[in-house]
C-alpha cells in the first residue's frame, strides 16, 4: 500500500511573520526612542558643562583682579555691575552681567588704563571704552555683592553669583559662587 505523502518544510507561516515584525518594530521604536532622548540630554549636558567651564574661568580671572583692586567705594551692596581699579594691572575695570533685549545674558568687561585709582573711582561712563567685551557664554544671572574696604577698619569683599543656562529657556542650570577678599591694605590705610 502506497500512500502519498506530502513533506513539509519547517519554517514560519505568514500570519508568524507579520506578529514578529510588529513586535520587533515597536521595540525598535522603542529602543531609537530611548536613544534619541538619551543623545539630547548629552547635547545639552555637554554644552552646559562648556558655558559652566566658561563662567568659571570668568569668576577665577576677576577674583584674581579682585585681589589686588579696590572697589568703587560708591558701588551699591548689591548689584549686576561693579567697577574697581586693578592696582597690579593700573587699570580700571567694569564688569557687568548684561541681558539684551533679544534675550541673551552674559557677563561682560570692558578696561582703561590709569595713573591714580582715584581717576577709576570718579570716572563716568563716558570714561570708559564704548564697548564691552563678552567673557561667558550661554545665558548668565546672578550679582555681585559688594563690601567695599572702610578706611581703616575693615578690608572689603566681593562675592559674585552665577546662574548658567545653555539658552534663556533651557530648563537645567548650574550655580557657581565666589567671594574673594580684598587685599588693598596699603590704598585703605592698613
Amino acid at each position: 500500500m502506497s500512500t502519498s505523502r506530502k513533506k513539509t518544510l519547517p519554517g514560519f507561516t505568514l500570519i508568524e511573520m507579520v506578529i514578529s515584525l510588529g513586535i520587533f518594530s515597536i521595540i525598535a521604536v522603542a529602543v531609537a526612542g530611548t536613544f534619541a532622548s538619551g543623545f539630547s540630554t548629552y547635547k545639552e549636558t555637554r554644552a552646559l558643562s562648556r558655558n559652566l567651564e566658561s563662567a568659571q574661568f570668568a569668576m577665577n580671572t576677576l577674583a584674581k583682579l579682585l585681589r589686588t583692586s579696590t572697589v568703587d567705594p560708591g558701588s551699591p551692596s548689591s548689584s549686576n555691575q561693579i567697577i574697581f581699579y586693578d592696582h597690579s594691572s593700573s587699570r580700571c575695570f567694569q564688569y557687568r552681567i548684561w541681558s539684551s533685549a533679544v534675550g541673551s545674558s552674559v557677563l561682560q568687561a570692558r578696561w582703561f588704563p590709569l595713573t591714580d585709582s582715584s581717576l577709576c573711582r570718579s570716572s563716568t561712563n563716558a570714561t570708559f571704552p564704548p564697548t564691552f567685551s563678552q567673557v561667558t557664554s550661554g545665558f548668565v544671572t546672578g550679582g555681585f555683592l559688594i563690601t567695599p574696604s572702610m578706611n581703616p577698619t575693615r578690608a572689603g569683599r566681593v562675592t559674585l553669583s552665577l546662574s548658567v543656562k545653555t539658552n534663556a529657556s533651557a530648563v537645567r542650570e548650574a550655580h557657581v559662587q565666589t567671594t574673594t577678599s580684598l587685599r588693598d591694605y596699603k590704598e585703605i590705610g592698613f
